[in-house]
């Protein structure tokens, strides 16, 4: 080997060695973002963790709604229906007061409670039964879990 052949193998052999040091470095550079991104990682899980709480209390509440709506709504239907009796009923007692009446426009009132068929006794307003939940239905927990969002900086 000559002179010039050893100093060609050094500069390849130097060459080599900094490409080897520059790419250490990348790699380590590398490393150090995979360990962020991982960070990242954790948060985004237990931030989509949360979400997923914060959605089952949502359905849970939604599902009570809909329940306590039907039950008002079946209730809401018969009250109604209780008063287009109790209208109908009216309606017969004026018409059934002004043929008793002495054929004047206005029934007397003691005609008309006759005709409802009402005692000397008031009858009592019927007051709705307490809430009380279906047997079925058992109580469940409603978790509210706050979400917190912290930003990060990328130079970081």
């Amino acid at each position: 080997m000559t002179f010039e052949t050893l100093d060609l193998f050094i500069l390849v052999e130097v060459a080599l060695v900094l490409a080897l040091l520059a790419t250490c470095g990348y790699a380590l550079v590398l490393r150090r973002e995979f360990r962020r991104f991982k960070t990242y990682n954790t948060d985004y899980a237990r931030l989509l963790a949360e979400t997923g709480r914060a959605m089952e209390g949502v359905e849970r509440a939604v599902d009570g709604v809909q329940r306590e709506g039907a039950d008002v709504l079946a209730a809401l239907g018969r009250r109604i229906e209780e008063a287009r009796a109790i209208a109908e009923r009216l309606e017969s007692a004026r018409a059934s007061a002004l043929d008793l009446g002495s054929g004047s426009a206005r029934p007397e009132p003691v005609a008309i409670a006759a005709a409802l068929g009402a005692g000397s006794a008031p009858r009592e307003r019927e007051t709705p039964p307490p809430y009380e939940p279906r047997p079925d239905a058992k109580p469940k927990a409603y978790a509210w879990p706050t979400v917190v969002v912290k930003r990060i900086n990328d130079d970081a």
